[in-house]
């Protein structure tokens, strides 16, 4: 509900008001913005609406769902995280769900017309310490934060002035109360809290950003394999690639994980600094070496679509038309990536190899550390490869009928 007020209602509500003002909506992909924007159109176009507010038209000159105008010069210009935003300015400004915290803030910033009396609202689950919320509370901007946990974990007193009139509505919450207990009791936020994982649960419930001083992922988590099934179900080879091998530069690492009756198994990380000719070498090596070691599992290549990424694919496609080749896009940061995928290792979907094998200690110092490391390219391969294989893991089996 929260886009739907804030990306929707809002501007509808702002230019009902006042049709001269100019509003801008930044989503985080260019569908959702199209798509806020299409539902705010309707709503100001409906018979309602125009009987409610007889003052505020769109205009026929300027009417696209992108960027449409009123009749007084005001309107609505919707646009994403990174889109273009060229000589536009806006009273108000409108940031929903955003991906990549800071890069694009002083630039949204700059497009207020007036910046004491314009107005920046900025609705988003927390990701980490440093997200834009993060960002923007330790800015001395003069934001103010309005922060409503599912379960609240201190004393709240709330005082909400209704508009256009003198009534206000006083609200208090002590430690312990639900948010909404009718439609999340007690009993759903128990099966939350387990099926999400605790660092989750906090930043998307209770708004409790994870620390980004490492120990995203605690050891206490980890669940252990003695053997091996004989047979995998499925194999995922997920490499993350550096684009130069100087010993200044990122690893190319590989993660490598079998799927086996809906458990997932860490059978190997694979770190090199490799030029381009090796790497693409050391891809072909690993899969032929799992291909033989489980002939009956189909193998998938995992590639970041990233730095030397999309090369690499090519070139394999074009020398091994047998092999399974899938570029990985990155929609959000490797902090936010490796956390999304914690509650997975904290409920014991994935299991690691309780004796040590020679790559353990370089991989776990990174993972029980991240992200406070210098290097993230471990943990990075191994948390795309959780993004692919953990829901083809947890999909139910088909069911079976007998006649």
């Amino acid at each position: 509900m929260k886009s739907i007020i804030c990306s929707v209602a809002l501007p509808a509500f702002i230019l009902g008001h006042n049709p001269k003002a100019t509003v801008i909506c930044v989503s985080y992909s260019d569908d959702l913005s199209l798509k806020f924007a299409n539902d705010c159109r309707n709503v100001m176009e409906s018979y309602w609406y125009k009987d409610m507010f007889p003052g505020t038209r769109i205009s026929k000159s300027r009417r696209s769902i992108a960027d449409f105008e009123t009749t007084k010069n005001g309107g609505r210009l919707s646009t994403s995280v990174g889109g273009m935003l060229t000589g536009r300015g806006a009273d108000f400004i409108v940031i929903d769900d955003p991906i990549k915290p800071t890069d694009a803030m002083s630039d949204i910033i700059s497009r207020l017309n007036d910046k004491k009396l314009g107005c920046i609202l900025l609705i988003m689950q927390r990701l980490h310490e440093n997200d834009m919320t993060g960002f923007l509370l330790n800015s001395d901007m003069g934001f103010k934060h309005l922060r409503l946990p599912v379960v609240a974990e201190e004393n709240e007193h709330w005082e909400i002035k209704r508009p256009f009139s003198n009534k206000t509505l006083f609200i208090t919450r002590a430690p312990g109360d639900l948010l909404h207990p009718s439609r999340d009791g007690e009993q759903e936020i128990l099966e939350l809290r387990k099926t999400m994982g605790e660092l989750a649960f906090a930043c998307q419930y209770q708004q409790r950003p994870a620390p980004l001083v490492g120990n995203l992922i605690h050891k206490d988590w980890i669940h252990y394999y003695n053997e091996l099934p004989d047979r995998m179900d499925r194999i995922f080879l997920s490499w993350d690639t550096a684009s130069k091998a100087s010993a200044n530069n990122a690893f190319s690492a590989c993660s490598v994980i079998g799927l086996k009756n809906q458990k997932l198994y860490l059978l190997q990380i694979y770190r090199e600094r490799l030029e381009f000719p090796a790497l693409c070498r050391k891809i072909a090596e690993l899969h032929e070496e799992y291909k033989t070691k489980y002939p009956s599992a189909l193998i998938t290549t995992l590639i970041e679509d990233a730095s030397s990424g999309p090369s690499l694919a090519q070139q394999l496609r074009y020398e091994h038309g047998d092999m399974k080749v899938i570029l990985v896009k990155p929609y959000t940061d490797k902090i936010t990536r490796l956390e999304s995928v914690s509650s997975y290792i904290e409920n014991g979907l994935i299991l690691f190899p309780s004796v040590a094998p020679n790559w353990w200690q370089d991989f776990s110092s990174e993972l029980f550390t991240f992200p406070n490391t210098t290097f993230k390219d471990q943990g990075d391969a191994f948390s795309q490869c959780l993004h692919v294989a953990a829901p083809i893991a947890t999909k139910p089996a088909p069911h079976v009928f007998v006649f």
